[in-house]
């Protein structure tokens, strides 16, 4: 769910930060982590910051199960990092 009011509409990044988990929850790891970064790209130029943070969350699952470790970390990490700033 997003942090936008009932009155605003969904916006590109939030449909492809759907897509990207519909990607996840079936396996589809390599469409979920483009998918997902394209979002995270949109999320950032539009300046929604929880957004991004969230869309780095599922990121780092994808990651996890392609078996990229690092990556899964930094993204985690990162995700953690915007949250606790963000309060």
């Amino acid at each position: 769910m997003t942090d936008q009011s009932h009155d605003e509409e969904p916006t590109l990044a939030d449909d492809l930060f759907h897509a990207g988990t519909a990607f996840l929850m079936r396996s589809q790891w390599d469409y979920a982590v483009k998918t997902l970064t394209q979002a995270l790209e949109a999320y950032r130029r539009d300046g929604n910051a929880r957004d991004a943070a969230r869309t780095r969350g599922n990121l780092g699952s994808a990651y996890r199960r392609q078996g990229r470790w690092d990556a899964a970390i930094d993204a985690f990490r990162e995700s953690r990092e915007q949250f606790q700033r963000l309060g």
